[in-house]
Parts: C-alpha cells; sequence; structure tokens
C-alpha cells in the first residue's frame, strides 16, 4: 500500500532525530537524550507530525527556537531543523561557537544554495 505524503513525512522526521549509526543505542534513537532546534518554518513541518510525546519517546528533551536565547546544554547533542538561510546559517555557526552542546547534527529543510556553501 502506498505511504501518504504525512507518513513519508514523518518518517523522514524519526530518521532525522535517530543521529548516528542505525541501531547504535550509544547514539541513535530514543535511547539518546537530544535538544532539538528549529526555525519556525521547521516547527510547523514538525508540528503536524510528531506532537511532544512523540518527540520525546524520540529523546528530544527539549525543543527550541533557533531565534530563542538558549541556554548551554553541554553533555547532549543538538539536532538543527532549519530552512538554509544567510540568517540561519549564522546563527549556527554562534552556536557551535560558544560550544552550546556536545555535538550538532545540521538538517535543512530544502537544498543548501552553492552561494551559502562557499
Amino acid at each position: 500500500m502506498a505511504q501518504s505524503c504525512q507518513e513519508v513525512q514523518r518518517a523522514a522526521i524519526l530518521r532525522m532525530l535517530n543521529i548516528g549509526a542505525p541501531g547504535d543505542q550509544q547514539w541513535g534513537g530514543a535511547q539518546t537524550w537530544k535538544v532539538l532546534v528549529y526555525d519556525k518554518f521547521c516547527q510547523e513541518v514538525v508540528a503536524p507530525l510528531l506532537k511532544i510525546g512523540g518527540l520525546r519517546a524520540q529523546g528530544v528533551t527539549i525543543n527550541q527556537s533557533l531565534t530563542s536565547e538558549r541556554l548551554p546544554v553541554a553533555d547532549v547533542p543538538a539536532v538543527y531543523f532549519v530552512e538554509p538561510t544567510e540568517a540561519n546559517i549564522k546563527r549556527i555557526a554562534e552556536d557551535l561557537a560558544k560550544g552550546l552542546y556536545e555535538s550538532c547534527y545540521v538538517n535543512f529543510a530544502s537544498a543548501v544554495p552553492k552561494s551559502l556553501l562557499e
């Protein structure tokens, strides 16, 4: 049976949240606590697909806006889900410079323009 668009999107979000190697319980899946950082657009993508309980089941302990002031959580990895804009990339670079998280996994909602990769 064919999957609906929403089912495909939900599966993609779950893969994104399963950081690290597939099946690696040290780094991936619900066994690893993580922070989800997203912009307004991606928040609106995630909201109808995974409610707070669904995020918690995937190990997301904190979900925050990229534009909010965030305190360091140095012993937890962060999963970023944002649109590929210059402002978002700059903000992620600032977070990295501050050492807010143990590590980070950056996921863009669409292809990154070549100009932003240079």
